[in-house]
């Protein structure tokens, strides 16, 4: 990849964050606004403030449905990279179950509607993170955190068959 696509790449990212921030940090309502790109980002009540950076086509994550997403997670203030699915040793999908307490809350929130195929920039505060303690030293204490996630298939719970699966 050439150092101007980098550039571009990380501008878009950063530019992304920006205008998460740039956003009430806790509204009462559904908050829709649009960045120079026409993209829409959607606040949430609860603060959970995403972007869809690809909208994807396959079904829809719900309530109950397995999920398999690849994601890297950065605190904002820093930009330091907490975690990332594709730096395993065999990169795989992070599976698990929506709104099933597996995953900090704030992502189960961001990651809700969303569809296979589709990627998405997700900000979470503190309070639907790690909140007031943090997780020393990666994350400190009070910290936002953004997820750069790309949604690669949802299954059934009861069958574990997948409704939807795109090849990485």
């Amino acid at each position: 990849m050439s150092s101007e696509k980098n550039y571009r790449v990380v501008s878009a990212y950063l530019s992304a964050i920006l205008i998460f921030l740039a956003q009430p940090v806790f509204s009462t309502t559904t908050t829709l606004t649009q960045d120079s790109n026409q993209r829409t980002s959607v606040t949430l009540e609860s603060g959970v403030q995403f972007q869809d950076i690809v909208v994807g086509t396959g079904a829809e994550a719900t309530k109950g449905k397995i999920l398999g997403i690849h994601y890297e997670g950065k605190v904002v203030s820093t930009g330091k990279v907490i975690d990332n699915s594709r730096w395993k040793l065999i990169p795989t999908p992070l599976r698990f179950e929506l709104g099933g307490g597996k995953v900090i809350r704030g992502l189960d929130e961001g990651l809700t509607g969303m569809r296979v195929g589709g990627k998405r920039l997700i900000a979470i505060p503190p309070d639907l993170a790690y909140g007031d303690a943090g997780v020393p030293p990666e994350i400190p204490p009070k910290a936002w955190l953004a997820f750069d996630v790309e949604l690669v298939e949802v299954r059934d719970k009861e069958t574990s068959t997948p409704a939807t699966q795109v090849t990485p």
